[in-house]
């Protein structure tokens, strides 16, 4: 069974120590939220990010992070991928940000073995919603499609997980040659 946290994984082993780590974690994540817009055929796997989010960072940096990936996402999408630019393209925006705060919240009270796929659960209900409102039809919800989005959430979680890691792993290597150098 996996741990409540990634934090809680190997104790102060995998939490980021130094304000200029948090800062690079956080950055990767609002990047990601434009860059994997470009690289997964337009699906940005905001339930990992949420889940990542959720599980390194205090809740309120994390807010914030999600929303800068939101945002990148969005200026992607319409800066670089030149999506219509109509009032129904545009409320997606802030459709994606509720649904990734729900995935956010989910994977905060599930158990860490459950966490992606109760944020994603959470993440596409919300998106299935809005969608039904605004179109009475949940062809876009069909079962390859959920599966392509569920394949792309499970890819944005290792590769994000293992950026993660490679900056502890930084983090550390720049801790044990300044501890060496300063001896």
């Amino acid at each position: 069974m996996f741990v409540r946290s990634l934090k809680a994984l190997v104790p102060k082993t995998l939490s980021l120590q130094s304000t200029e780590s948090r800062f690079v974690w956080q950055a990767v994540l609002v990047m990601a939220g434009g860059v994997m817009a470009l690289t997964l055929a337009c699906i940005t796997p905001f339930a990992a990010m949420a889940v990542l989010a959720s599980r390194t960072l205090p809740w309120r940096n994390a807010i914030l992070v999600l929303l800068g990936a939101v945002i990148a996402n969005q200026a992607a999408g319409f800066g670089l991928l030149h999506y219509p630019e109509t009032l129904s393209t545009f409320l997606w925006g802030p459709v994606f940000f509720i649904a990734t705060l729900a995935a956010f919240w989910a994977s905060r009270i599930a158990r860490t073995s459950f966490a992606l796929v109760a944020a994603f659960a959470a993440n596409q209900m919300v998106l299935a919603a809005y969608t039904f409102v605004t179109e009475r039809s949940l062809g876009t919800f069909s079962p390859p499609i959920v599966a392509q989005v569920a394949f792309a959430n499970l890819l944005g979680f290792a590769l994000l997980g293992l950026t993660y890691l490679g900056i502890v792993v930084m983090e550390r290597a720049t801790e044990a040659r300044t501890a060496r150098s300063t001896r």
